[in-house]
């Protein structure tokens, strides 16, 4: 059993360092002495929680039924990529499929010291689904835009590539509220 700072500690070195490295730092700078098995096993388990309660809530659309926010423009951008993973048997490719959701209202023009203009976006959300599939990743993403307020805007505007899954989640989820 880790104690809660403890954790927190092994959790926050380990997402910046492998676990070698991390069993390093924990030893050298904390006096803390840790395998690197002990180190896999206990952010494996954090991860797997974290995961659990995110999968929960992230595709039960019924779980956005609270009121979503109010904006002139919704923006969702959705888009995959091949990842390499390690797997039991040497590497292996799984697609990573990434949501993105923001208001128009979340846009913001900013100066840089140089006195720039540059955008950015404040209060921009994300979903990931690595491995699972268009199904999985359609009610994560329907759930985003709920949340970032799909039913409550006047516009929806979908940025992304012409991939077939994005065109037929387009159609069965977004035109059945929207016209695009």
């Amino acid at each position: 059993m880790v104690s809660k700072h403890l954790g927190k500690m092994i959790s926050l070195v380990s997402i910046f360092a492998s676990f070698n490295h991390a069993k390093k730092i924990l030893q050298d700078g904390f006096g803390i002495e840790i395998s690197v098995t002990c180190l896999e096993n206990y952010v494996h388990q954090v991860g797997q929680k974290l995961y659990n309660i995110f999968k929960v809530k992230g595709k039960d659309p019924d779980l956005c039924k609270v009121k979503g926010e109010e904006s002139d423009v919704l923006y969702l951008q959705a888009d995959g990529s091949m990842v390499p993973i390690s797997g039991k048997e040497g590497l292996e490719y799984k697609e990573n499929k990434l949501g993105l959701a923001y208001s128009k209202k979340d846009i913001a023009l900013e100066k840089t010291f140089k006195g720039k203009s540059r955008v950015e976006i404040k209060n921009k959300r994300f979903v990931s689904s690595l491995g699972e599939g268009v199904e999985e990743f359609k009610k994560m993403f329907y759930s985003l835009a709920l949340k970032k307020g799909l039913q409550e805007s006047k516009e929806v505007i979908l940025l992304c590539d012409g991939a077939k899954w994005l065109s037929k989640m387009k159609t069965i989820i977004f035109l059945r509220l929207f016209k695009f």
